[in-house]
């Protein structure tokens, strides 16, 4: 299996948001209020959608995979009053969700710093979670099919995965191959429409509650390259304006488009007669 990212790109990511630690926690949207308050308004509305579809025990074991740095797993875990762990291969990234973690009140021992294809993981944690999550993971893979197949090892009999990825195509692929074209290469583009997407998570297993695009136009995830940093920071202005409109528009209009949505979601339960 092909991982189209090495892991010193992660190294290196999550180790100069490290050194910034207290910038990062001050932009937590739930507990922390923010200076920059236009990023969070999408990943709460994201939050409560969970919430929404999610039905699972009071301390429940929760786990994301490829968890750094540890934000939304902790804040998911307040909101379904739930136990979270996260899986994390890069040293520099189960650092920091160790200091997300710590900062939410949960142990750090939780943190998981292991290859999430290793062996041992599947031996000790099998069918062990009652909510699987992984949030930008499988599309980084040139077999998704089995990413997710691993996902559901973890995960208990009616127990909930949650699998979210970004959508590259449309506009927001125009978009990105004037920014940063490169990055594109990075990712399994083949899994961005919804019938593709919902292909890798197999019926006969999962009970799906929820499939859609996700999100409304967001300049946030196109990474630019460093000749393009400038005109990046005009458009990050413009993002302003477009996310607090987003999080106030009521549930029943929806503004979700294969076009420009950022994101596909999918939610689904686990079968008990397999």
């Amino acid at each position: 299996m092909v991982n189209f990212f090495e892991k010193d790109y992660w190294e290196k990511k999550y180790y100069s948001m490290n050194k910034d630690y207290s910038s990062l926690v001050s932009r937590s949207f739930l507990f922390n209020g923010t200076k920059k308050f236009f990023m969070p308004f999408l990943k709460f509305k994201e939050l409560q959608i969970l919430k929404k579809y999610i039905k699972i025990p009071q301390n429940s074991k929760i786990v994301e995979i490829g968890s750094a740095p540890g934000k939304f797993i902790s804040e998911l875990a307040i909101i379904l009053k739930s136990i979270p762990y996260g899986i994390e291969y890069s040293k520099s990234g189960a650092d920091l969700n160790r200091k997300s973690f710590n900062k939410h009140g949960f142990s750090e021992k939780n943190v998981l710093e292991v290859n999430f294809f290793s062996d041992d993981i599947v031996k000790q944690y099998y069918e062990s979670f009652d909510l699987v999550l992984s949030r930008g993971f499988v599309e980084h893979f040139d077999n998704p099919y089995d990413v997710v197949e691993r996902h559901l090892k973890l995960l208990k009999p009616d127990g909930y995965l949650v699998v979210s990825i970004p959508n590259k195509s449309g506009l927001n692929k125009l978009i990105l191959s004037y920014l940063n074209k490169n990055s594109l290469k990075k990712h399994n583009l083949n899994i961005m429409n919804i019938k593709n997407f919902l292909n890798l998570f197999p019926e006969s297993i999962l009970e799906i509650k929820l499939l859609r695009y996700y999100g409304i136009f967001d300049f946030y995830q196109f990474n630019p390259s460093q000749d393009k940093k400038r005109i990046y920071s005009f458009l990050m202005k413009i993002q302003k304006i477009i996310y607090p409109f987003y999080y106030f528009i009521p549930d029943q209009l929806s503004f979700d488009s294969s076009f420009f949505s950022p994101s596909l979601i999918y939610i689904g339960k686990k079968k008990r007669n397999i």
